[in-house]
């Protein structure tokens, strides 16, 4: 907010006008049943089928819709906006109010939030509580073994929970067998060299921990 004034002031009267709004009340709910898609599938597909015919076509356009410049002529766009408007206004006035300066602002500021959640606050928790529990972030994933898997998820859902209200929707996939521990390593150090990072600690902490070479 400190780098966008004219943002927080206008998000902050955007706020007001639609705390308790029945839309915002009923979007919140379809987050927590996952059929955010549906609804407007429901309320919008029969209207526009382009945009809203499935729910493939409905989640493209509607993260479209989300991180699209509104100063860009695109008139397809701009009508499937207005058609959301009227289904859920109060999202829609929000949205448009975090792009009051900058109109990447709510990819940024959902990026920032996620990181905020992921690295500062679950990993650390469970770092302190589980020291030798092995975990790696990858983007919105956080990597660890079968043994602490359950611990991991329920931290994730949990501090979902507490800090936003619902649980996030979770995937879980495993390693390919091809990356050895060796390979973890050699994408961690790449990635210190490409965030100029002192690659001769880092191989340090490593070495004296799995004693590879």
């Amino acid at each position: 907010s400190k780098h966008h004034v004219t943002t927080s002031i206008k998000v902050r009267e955007v706020l007001q006008k639609i705390k308790g709004k029945q839309d915002l009340l009923d979007f919140k709910q379809h987050l927590i049943n996952g059929d955010v898609y549906e609804q407007l599938i429901s309320k919008l597909g029969a209207i526009n089928p382009e945009m809203f015919g499935n729910r493939k076509k409905t989640k493209t356009t509607f993260l479209q819709l989300m991180y699209r410049d509104p100063n860009k002529r695109n008139p397809p766009m701009h009508k499937a906006w207005s058609q959301v408007e009227k289904v859920f206004p109060s999202v829609v006035s929000f949205i448009d109010a975090l792009k009051t300066d900058d109109y990447k602002y709510p990819s940024l500021l959902l990026q920032a939030i996620e990181a905020q959640m992921i690295l500062e606050v679950i990993t650390k928790s469970l770092a302190k509580q589980y020291p030798f529990m092995p975990m790696l972030t990858i983007h919105d994933s956080v990597i660890t073994d079968e043994e602490h898997k359950q611990i991991l998820r329920d931290q994730i859902e949990q501090t979902y929970i507490n800090k936003i209200g619902f649980k996030p929707t979770l995937a879980e996939e495993k390693l390919e067998e091809s990356y050895s521990p060796l390979d973890v390593i050699k994408y961690i150090l790449d990635k210190a060299n490409d965030l100029e990072l002192d690659q001769n600690w880092l191989k340090y902490l490593i070495t004296r921990k799995t004693h590879l070479d």
